[in-house]
């Protein structure tokens, strides 16, 4: 495979698990937050209660499994690009 077509792939990828990650972190956060006692920001307790018919457990391991796989994807498009890292104190003029 070509390296501008991994790059892209990898691109989208890393852009559709932060999307996931992101909408997965609000809902849990305004609409779902976890703890005793805590309340949805209406008014409503969060105990039992589900969002478009997903409950917390399920959002919260949509979030973490996101936020795991993004934190590959980012790990990957560095070591992509990792000729460019070292170059960096050329460009900062540190090196002659």
């Amino acid at each position: 495979m070509k390296r501008s077509k991994l790059n892209a792939i990898i691109n989208i990828l890393s852009l559709v698990l932060f999307l996931i990650s992101l909408i997965s972190g609000l809902v849990l956060w305004q609409i779902l937050p976890g703890g005793e006692g805590s309340v949805f920001r209406g008014g409503f307790g969060s105990r039992g209660r589900t969002f478009i018919n997903i409950t917390r457990d399920e959002w919260l391991d949509l979030h973490n499994y996101s936020s795991i796989l993004f934190t590959f994807s980012v790990t990957i498009q560095c070591l992509l690009h990792w000729s460019w890292f070292k170059s960096i104190r050329k460009i900062l003029g540190g090196e002659s």
